[in-house]
């Protein structure tokens, strides 16, 4: 699935048709349940696979999430100590979240400014400018069908809907507290080349620059009544050495 989207910061405010542009979050609130890299893709016929190919880098296992701001500018305030994984070229890397993003986002094009409301609605008044909550409960864009999956090329991102086990793939939209999200590296793979030792380290970035949508299903009227909203898109997870 491959989609072109213009960055709002660079048009101004359209007047017809339909369509999303990207913008920056001002808040992006993320609860992680599990990071890690793989060898090979995990994603594999729309399940979870878990195998020698994967390592974990962090876990909550019994302890707490890790819930952290990543819009830009933001940071983690207490990072997670990572495993060092073994030497190799890992082609992907993964995280498990629980599934809810909190937002809060303004469009801000050449001409004008919306802001979201807690509704996920958009305004073009600042007065309610509010954070809003996304749980995403259908991967597919496609009106009247479902999928707990999704392959974003444009993004080389995947996605995959969890039941409350965080390990089996959702066969309906009441059931999707968790999401997995797979990060295609194989254009530039992560390579644990040596012992990451003295004064180098496994790093861990989150990056969220024009990575929120804004919706509207028609521009030359947008309202409620046009789907006017807002949503999230991928974000991009690092792991480097540095």
């Amino acid at each position: 699935m491959s989609y072109t989207y213009q960055i709002a910061a660079d048009v101004n405010i359209p007047t017809d048709g339909s369509g999303t542009y990207l913008c920056t979050p001002d808040a992006y609130t993320i609860e992680v349940h599990e990071m890690g890299l793989c060898s090979t893709n995990p994603i594999q016929s729309q399940n979870w696979v878990k195998s020698a190919n994967n390592v974990v880098l962090w876990t909550k296992g019994s302890g707490s999430a890790l819930t952290a701001d990543v819009a830009p500018g933001k940071g983690i305030a207490n990072p997670p100590v990572v495993q060092q994984p073994p030497l190799g070229s890992y082609n992907y890397s993964y995280v498990l979240l629980k599934n809810e993003i909190i937002q809060k986002t303004k469009a801000e094009f050449k001409n004008g400014t919306f802001y979201s409301l807690s509704n996920k609605d958009a305004s073009n008044s600042s007065t309610d400018y509010a954070a809003y909550t996304e749980s995403l409960l259908n991967l597919s864009d496609i009106s009247g069908t479902w999928t707990p999956y999704i392959n974003d090329t444009d993004f080389a991102t995947q996605g995959l809907l969890l039941k409350s086990d965080k390990a089996t793939t959702a066969t309906d939209d009441t059931e999707v507290p968790y999401i997995l999200g797979v990060f295609d590296k194989t254009a530039n793979p992560i390579n644990v080349a040596r012992v990451v030792r003295g004064s180098q380290r496994l790093s861990i970035k989150y990056l969220t620059t024009n990575r929120v949508g804004i919706w509207c299903d028609n521009w030359a009227s947008p309202s409620p009544d046009t789907n006017f909203v807002f949503g999230s898109l991928p974000f991009i997870f690092r792991v480097t050495i540095s």
